[in-house]
């Protein structure tokens, strides 16, 4: 058990990195280390523009990791038609970035717990998110399953929807997660091949 101090500190509709003002230096160092490489400047500025996003920080206001959430609607998801009206909200899994030396600590799913507690506050039905990394996948089921063992989510049931090509390249220098008997073991990483995941959900 991790004997790490931190709370939970939450932005809201960030149109502009200056707005996080003094994190936004160890936010951009994060995305950078958490890859591996040097991410292209529009996508790390994309990163931090977000409906909401979440600052792990330690009492002395150091920055563990950051993750964000994004307000859409069904309209405009494009990857394929999904079975509701074009103005049905849909929320989105963003950036999610822990400090490599914070990492297998809990961090993730606490900031995953903090994102997906306005699936529920909000009765929205799709949640979506895009990723080439199978532990995604797995750390969003188990906050999922973590709310409806509380009797706070009815039912949820997730979709993969093939991506090939979506980010022009592999994301990550380090090594991937133990892709083999998983579907992530049939995407192209060094391509770009991803995985949009699409979760509809059903309240109490």
């Amino acid at each position: 058990m991790s004997d790490l101090y931190y709370g939970i500190l939450e932005f809201k509709n960030i149109t502009m990195k200056e707005q996080l003002g003094i994190f936004v230096e160890p936010i951009i160092s994060y995305i950078t280390s958490a890859f591996g490489n040097e991410m292209p400047e529009h996508e790390v500025d994309s990163a931090m523009k977000a409906s909401r996003i979440f600052i792990a920080l330690t009492p002395s206001n150091k920055v563990l990791a950051f993750a964000s959430l994004q307000r859409h609607t069904v309209g405009d998801y494009i990857h394929k038609t999904l079975d509701y009206s074009d103005e049905t909200p849909r929320l989105s899994l963003g950036g999610v970035s822990v400090g490599r030396k914070y990492q297998k600590q809990g961090i993730y799913s606490i900031l995953t717990q903090y994102r997906l507690a306005y699936v529920v506050i909000e009765n929205v039905p799709v949640l979506s998110a895009t990723t080439q990394n199978p532990e995604i996948e797995k750390g969003t089921h188990k906050a999922l399953e973590f709310y409806k063992n509380r009797g706070l989510l009815k039912e949820f049931n997730l979709e993969r929807v093939l991506l090939p090509g979506f980010y022009k390249r592999r994301l990550t220098n380090f090594p991937l997660p133990r892709v083999a008997g998983t579907p992530y073991e049939n995407l192209d990483f060094t391509a770009g091949d991803a995985y949009s995941l699409v979760i509809n959900l059903s309240h109490n």
